[in-house]
């Protein structure tokens, strides 16, 4: 698979207004949550961040590669996971 169309978690440090915010980013399917043929999708997750940003503009750094995404067994599973970054 060619690095476009890899399936991976980031760590990322996300940028807004003269704020910087850490993360972590998946870029693939979301494979604990949907069932597989669904939408290759960025999703975002900010650490301390409790806002709606959807009409935000942001920059982000990804250069560090946590892991290949993977399924969960459940929700719980993959939030503990994002939280041991």
């Amino acid at each position: 698979m060619s690095n476009s169309r890899r399936m991976v978690v980031y760590a990322v440090t996300a940028f807004h207004r003269g704020t910087e915010y850490g993360g972590v980013a998946n870029i693939g399917f979301r494979p604990t949550i949907q069932e597989r043929g669904g939408e290759r999708l960025l999703e975002v997750y900010l650490f301390d961040f409790n806002r709606e940003i959807t009409a935000m503009m942001w920059r982000f750094d990804s250069s560090n590669t946590l892991r290949p995404e993977k399924k969960f067994e459940n929700l719980s599973d993959l939030q503990a996971q994002i939280m041991k970054t």
